[in-house]
């Protein structure tokens, strides 16, 4: 019986080493930018990866390998995204506002990012 707990516990810690980081779901969704430098171009937020699209056929997938989150003062969502690309780990660090339509703010960058309707297409 011994051999039988030793199994479980190794496909438990096999499980926990494995499972993935989640994405707030007020992160989730496509967003868009109406900054001419970044018209045709989108961010989509998965639960678990990171999608950048810079046309309807191109895009870049990522992982999402952790996601640290907390409430700002001003009742923003600030979140700090670690994912990869190739062997090199990268972070996105996102603010998100609730306006209407929800906002976000990519880095210390000024333009905000809109997020579309899941029933409507990228413009």
């Amino acid at each position: 019986m011994v051999g039988g707990w030793r199994c479980v516990l190794l496909a438990f810690a096999v499980f926990a080493c494995s499972a993935r980081a989640s994405t707030p779901s007020t992160l989730l969704g496509r967003w868009v930018c109406q900054d001419p430098r970044y018209l045709g171009r989108s961010l989509l937020i998965t639960q678990h990866s990171l999608i950048f699209a810079s046309d309807q056929l191109a895009s870049d997938n990522y992982a999402v390998r952790e996601v640290d989150s907390r409430t700002a003062a001003d009742g923003s969502l600030v979140a700090t995204i670690s994912y990869a690309k190739s062997d090199e780990e990268l972070t996105l660090r996102v603010r998100r506002f609730d306006t209407d339509p929800p906002s976000l703010v990519i880095g210390d960058r000024p333009e905000r990012w809109t997020l579309v309707p899941p029933n409507r297409s990228v413009p």
